[in-house]
């Protein structure tokens, strides 16, 4: 049985984890793995530099539609995760940390692996994003807005307000925001 398109992009991406595409831009993953497949390019389907918004196939109008396979076209895309721990001590006090962190993608192309999860998570190749650089990854990419809640957890932590280490209730929080532009594109076939 032959391979779909979508299998042989996906196939070729795989190969090149760890390796650097073209001159490492992301721009060069995606068209190379279309290439590689016999679709459509970017430089086949419109123009192509700097800071254009790259057309890579038909467009999808809802991300839940996305396959594996399409790929993204972001622009100015930011997500804003904040991990909220509270913790509770058996005489009612409480302590609270936050932790916030900020990924941009201003200008950028991924592939898309799957289809999106219900936390709004995308697993993608990308090249040339952290933490690797210039070099094919795996990544996660969140699409969407969404808190997660993990169950309470009782375990040790120092109380701020006694200063002894006192068993506690842990809840987590998981704030994700995101804003910006995605474009998906379906490949097309040449």
């Amino acid at each position: 049985m032959a391979l779909t398109l979508a299998q042989k992009e996906l196939a070729w991406a795989l190969g090149q984890l760890g390796k650097k595409v073209g001159a490492g831009e992301c721009w060069d993953l995606a068209e190379q793995a279309l290439a590689q497949a016999a679709a459509q390019t970017s430089t086949d389907l419109g123009p192509v530099g700097d800071d254009i918004d790259y057309i890579w196939g038909d467009l999808r109008n809802d991300a839940k539609d996305i396959q594996a396979g399409d790929i993204l076209q972001l622009r100015d895309w930011v997500v804003t995760t904040t991990t909220t721990t509270d913790y509770t001590y058996p005489d009612g006090s409480t302590d609270e940390d936050v932790d916030t962190q900020t990924l941009t993608r201003p200008h950028h192309t991924a592939i898309a692996k799957g289809q999106i999860d219900a936390n709004g998570l995308l697993r993608t190749f990308e090249q040339n994003v952290d933490p690797l650089g210039k070099v094919v990854q795996n990544q996660s990419l969140a699409t969407r807005d969404s808190t997660t809640a993990f169950p309470i957890v009782v375990r040790n932590h120092l109380n701020s307000n006694s200063g002894k280490v006192e068993l506690a209730k842990v809840q987590k929080t998981v704030d994700i925001s995101t804003s910006g532009t995605m474009w998906i594109y379906k490949p097309l076939a040449k």
